[in-house]
């Protein structure tokens, strides 16, 4: 679930938890380097697959918010990115919450990651067979970087 994107949420078909890594330094000795933790997490890219609906709804609202926040030909995307809301000058609304929620065997929900501050960095592309002889759904993948994300039992 995207606070964002609200009907993306329904057609999601993959989805993976990002890496997490934590840097390090090495602190110089006379004899050898001695690696010691570092202080910053480096966050993965989360990656997100989602069935394209016949209207392209989803892909459309994902669309938007990606090119709002490039305005490739007018700062007035950039404002519409803004929840349309021409009034704010920073920019606080492009980034939205995100929340997977993991399900135990008997499809109840277990864990719950939240994303804060996600914002999309690549939309992937469509692909149109017009050849396939049986129904085969259009997925399409997003990219989103975040500030961090947190884990908790539901």
């Amino acid at each position: 679930m995207i606070q964002k994107l609200p009907s993306t949420n329904f057609f999601t078909t993959q989805v993976n938890v990002p890496s997490i890594a934590v840097g390090d330094l090495t602190m110089p000795t006379p004899f050898i380097q001695v690696p010691t933790p570092g202080d910053q997490l480096q966050y993965g890219t989360l990656s997100l697959t989602f069935r394209v609906d016949e209207d392209l709804t989803n892909y459309i609202e994902l669309y938007n918010w990606t090119t709002g926040i490039g305005f490739p030909e007018s700062y007035n995307q950039y404002r519409d990115a803004l929840n349309d809301n021409a009034d704010i000058k920073i920019p606080t609304n492009l980034t939205s919450d995100g929340t997977l929620i993991v399900m135990n065997s008997n499809m109840r929900a277990n864990k719950e990651f939240t994303f804060r501050d996600l914002f999309p960095v690549q939309l992937g592309d469509l692909q149109f067979d017009a050849q396939q002889l049986d129904l085969e759904y259009i997925t399409c993948t997003v990219d989103f970087r975040f500030t961090l994300f947190d884990i908790k039992s539901v």
